[in-house]
């Protein structure tokens, strides 16, 4: 990418959110570069034209969706991928915290040790709300943000205490649907999930429930 076509896509964002010079100026020009390359793919296609190679097992055929914000690279709402392990074995990727000044941000290890748990639990699906984005210059290249840690399952009290527990720096949100509930309604809620995965894991008999700790 030129910098000329770079600068042309910064002058859009700008010109749509009326961001500043000063605003812009708060990433660098690479990390900038990274989410111009990205946005212009469209969101779709594998592999990921700027992601490292090993991350395109673990996209979907529709990585993008909102390109107004900061730089980013991808947008997974949802993933089931094990993104803490994946920081573990890989070098070039951690996983942070997305810091919102608005909410009641859980720490690192709340949410890796709630995610570990629901993962051991039968009948149970942890999900992430995750921003693939560049890397600080000097730093690891690429940040995946956590702005949400969804459970997918039915549950009983103790198990909800329990989650509770686990991340008690962020109020918990519950959600029930059944196999006939509209998916306007999964919008409404923002369980922007794949149908199949949402009635696979649910008994016919049973509302399907989902716990959620969202901080954006």
């Amino acid at each position: 990418m030129t910098e000329r076509e770079l600068d042309a896509s910064l002058a859009w964002l700008s010109r749509i959110n009326g961001f500043t010079d000063e605003y812009l100026a708060q990433w660098s020009r690479d990390q900038w570069r990274a989410w111009a390359i990205s946005m212009r793919a469209g969101g779709r296609g594998l592999p990921h034209p700027i992601l490292p190679g090993w991350m395109n097992d673990y996209l979907p055929e529709y990585w993008g969706k909102d390109w107004t914000n900061g730089p980013e690279m991808a947008h997974l709402w949802s993933t089931d991928a094990n993104w803490f392990g994946l920081a573990q074995s890989h070098d070039d990727f951690e996983a942070v915290i997305n810091e919102c000044v608005d909410s009641a941000n859980p720490s690192l290890d709340s949410i890796r040790d709630a995610w570990n748990h629901a993962h051991e639990l039968e009948g149970m699906r942890p999900l992430l709300n995750l921003d693939l984005v560049p890397g600080k210059p000097g730093g690891v290249p690429v940040r995946g943000m956590i702005r949400g840690f969804y459970v997918v399952g039915q549950f009983s009290p103790k198990q909800r205490e329990l989650f509770a527990a686990l991340v008690p720096e962020t109020p918990a949100k519950d959600n029930s649907w059944t196999e006939e509930t509209p998916l306007g309604l999964l919008e409404v809620a923002e369980m922007d999930v794949q149908h199949e995965l949402v009635w696979l894991l649910s008994d016919p008999a049973k509302p399907l429930e989902m716990i959620a700790f969202e901080w954006f």
